[in-house]
């Protein structure tokens, strides 16, 4: 047991220095990302199906817009295939069995979404502002919500933000006075998406951490409650390795309790019958 409230101190300790980057112990971190693997795809799934609602409604906008400029047919097509690969995409994180999987197809997905904002992005007037709060809002889920590591949420984040600023600078009018408004609003998408993400990185691994922990002292509580050998005679029990030891030993080794000998009445009264007052008047006819 000592062995045992050791590994659980050392877990105790690793919650407290945890950090939202991955373990430094590759095999821990393995473990937490499988013991995370079906909320993540779950959220990854979900926020793919969303996505993809979200770019097949925006064909409404399209339409309006290649009905004043008919060479913008290609919008179409464009936004058919986003949800086609959305479908897809959405089915892949649904079913992925590794936590590499998951990573890549949402990490692709994000990238996807930033290829579409840069593409359609010169097609909307120069005066069109409206989409820049939607994008906005898409930077902060790629860093507080796509189910990924802390560096590919960045990548996400940071990607979608340059796809806009790309998109505000050559294809905008920066004399309009919304502009400083706009780019406030990536900063500040940016800088709370950064400080969510580590906060719920962070909060999940120590949340693993303790679990893990609590774990192993019930699963050590399940131990001492089984079926225990002990000898009818001496009292010594057998181990798990087939060595009999005393139960002393064994309790010390198995437990967090500090052993102490005393005796009881019966057994003080058998060993020590000079001390005991209810024979002392006996004892003093016989004399």
């Amino acid at each position: 047991m000592r062995d045992h409230a050791a590994s659980i101190e050392n877990a105790s300790r690793a919650a407290a220095a945890a950090t939202p980057h991955p373990f430094a112990d590759p095999a821990v971190e393995a473990t937490f990302r499988l013991d995370r693997l079906a909320e993540d795809r779950r959220l990854a799934a979900t926020l793919i199906v969303i996505g993809t609602i979200i770019v097949g409604l925006l064909t409404v906008v399209d339409r309006a817009l290649m009905a004043v400029q008919p060479g913008l047919y290609w919008l179409l097509p464009v936004r058919v295939a986003t949800v086609f690969l959305g479908v897809a995409a959405a089915w892949l994180a649904a079913r992925a069995r590794r936590p590499a999987t998951l990573d890549t197809v949402t990490f692709c997905w994000a990238l996807l979404l930033s290829a579409v904002a840069l593409a359609v992005g010169p097609t909307r007037p120069r005066g069109y502002q409206l989409n820049f709060a939607f994008e906005a809002i898409i930077v902060t889920a790629n860093w507080a919500l796509l189910p990924n590591t802390l560096r590919r949420q960045a990548a996400a984040g940071l990607a979608h933000t340059g796809a806009a600023l790309v998109v505000g600078a050559l294809w905008r009018d920066l004399t309009n006075p919304a502009v400083p408004a706009l780019g406030l609003a990536f900063l500040s998408a940016n800088l709370v998406g950064w400080f969510t993400s580590t906060r719920l990185h962070l909060a999940r691994r120590r949340e693993y951490l303790e679990r893990r922990r609590l774990g192993e002292a019930l699963a050590e509580v399940r131990t001492l409650r089984g079926l225990i050998p002990i000898c009818a005679s001496c009292k010594s029990i057998r181990n798990e390795a087939g060595e009999w030891r005393r139960l002393e030993e064994y309790l010390s080794r198995h437990t967090d309790a500090t052993l102490t000998h005393g005796l009881c009445d019966p057994c003080a009264r058998r060993l020590y019958p000079e001390d005991d007052p209810a024979r002392a008047p006996e004892a003093g006819r016989q004399a």
